[in-house]
């Protein structure tokens, strides 16, 4: 089988796309500096007010905890935080920055975030072919995931990177590879397990045994470390999360009924109704998991499905912060998607929901509406990655040039679909 010169590559389904340019470079070096800018002039006075925020808390919680010592759950003096939603051997990680003063910590996470980021989209983008509108990597200097990431110096490049090395593998058939990758990112949020789930639905085992092992792996040695009781603590806190969906930076559906009716500092509600937050969050939650469903059946492009999957995923889960959204950047770049969808993507996400919260405080239309932008634009997102994979043929799918089994890899992207 003859393949097509990598310059006229498309993994997705048929459309126009952008070669890598120099201006492309250049667009990836901006969000990369201006990670570095804006955390390094802009941000440390609110910084040091609110004790380095998510980071702080990640920091002192490290610091804290000792191997086969203390439980580094432990209330901490200073913590912005009250809970800690990492697990035990996350820590293990982070431990390493504990040896500097939490400022200069700070910049070493920073620069760290942003040459991952930096690295991971640069990569992306040689290997699907960019095919969104250009001005989307301006507005990635503008958006609410940018600031999100550097004001709350939160592990979203820690988790992008082995999540990004999972696709590349899946999309190359490479099962042990991909299983290896995705464990460490579920192993980091467990919220990324629904992509096991996925890979059950595919009757991909090999790799749905390498993402158990080595997630169970990473877990042996937290308990080393840490112990299990550090374990039950982390559970017990996750526990929690139900309560928390209203938060400014959430883009789940979840963050709709829990600002409706419940009680939060930020948003007017109409009342005070956990019962109906329930049932409206299942009544939003449910048709999406299934309209999921049906899409992953019938998509046979590695991309369009690892973006409907991630997609749904972070309107599914309780807290889909807007930084997660960094995660699905490099799937939905080559996808053919509306210019259109794009720039209601683009509109809603550079809101500053931060601000605007302020104000939707005596406001329930307020809070509805311009508040809950994030949430819109991710569902319109879903929708149209849905919509594409809905549409798809097997003739819209090429095979990648760059791959090592081309033939195996016509057989099973463009043979069955991915779920029996």
């Amino acid at each position: 089988m003859e393949l097509p010169k990598r310059s006229q590559r498309h993994t997705g389904p048929a459309g126009e796309g952008r070669p890598t340019t120099p201006g492309f470079v250049v667009a990836v070096a901006g969000v990369t500096l201006a990670i570095l800018i804006l955390g390094f002039r802009a941000t440390p006075p609110v910084l040091e007010q609110f004790h380095y925020n998510d980071f702080g808390t990640f920091y002192r919680a490290a610091a804290s905890g000792q191997l086969y010592g203390p439980d580094p759950y432990l209330p901490v003096a200073g913590s912005f935080t009250a809970k800690n939603l990492n697990p035990p051997h996350f820590h293990l990680l982070f431990r390493p920055l504990t040896l500097l003063p939490l400022p200069q910590a700070y910049v070493v996470w920073l620069i760290l975030t942003a040459g991952m980021i930096g690295l991971g989209l640069w990569r992306s983008a040689r290997l699907v072919r960019p095919a969104w509108p250009w001005w989307m990597w301006a507005v990635m200097l503008a958006w609410t995931p940018f600031f999100s990431l550097v004001y709350t110096g939160q592990i979203t490049a820690l988790v992008f990177v082995p999540l990004v090395l999972a696709w590349w593998a899946d999309r190359e058939m490479r099962p042990a590879a991909a299983g290896v990758w995705l464990g460490l990112a579920v192993s980091l949020k467990p919220h990324l397990v629904l992509l096991v789930v996925w890979w059950v639905f595919r009757r991909r085992w090999r790799s749905v045994a390498m993402a158990i092992v080595t997630g169970a792996a990473v877990a042996v040695c937290g308990a080393v470390a840490y112990g299990r009781a550090a374990y039950a603590t982390w559970l017990s806190h996750l526990a929690g999360v139900a309560a928390l969906p209203w938060g400014a930076m959430n883009c789940s559906l979840w963050a709709l009924p829990s600002r409706l009716w419940h009680a939060t500092p930020y948003y007017a509600n109409i009342a005070e109704r956990p019962d109906l937050v329930a049932m409206a969050t299942l009544f939003l939650v449910t048709p999406v998991a299934l309209a999921t469903l049906v899409g992953l059946r019938k998509v046979r492009s590695p991309d369009t499905s690892w973006a409907l999957a991630l997609s749904a995923t972070f309107i599914v889960i309780p807290l889909g912060w807007a930084y997660y959204a960094w995660w699905w950047v490099p799937m939905t770049m080559g996808l053919p998607l509306s210019r259109r969808t794009w720039a209601v993507v683009a509109v809603c996400l550079t809101i500053p929901v931060g601000f605007v919260s302020a104000f939707a405080k005596d406001s329930v239309l307020l809070t509805m509406t311009v508040a809950s932008a994030p949430v819109y634009g991710s569902a319109v997102l879903w929708v149209s990655i849905l919509r594409l994979a809905l549409a798809e043929s097997p003739q819209d799918v090429l095979p990648d040039p760059g791959i090592k089994n081309p033939e195996q890899v016509h057989k099973v992207w463009r043979g069955p679909a991915l779920c029996p």
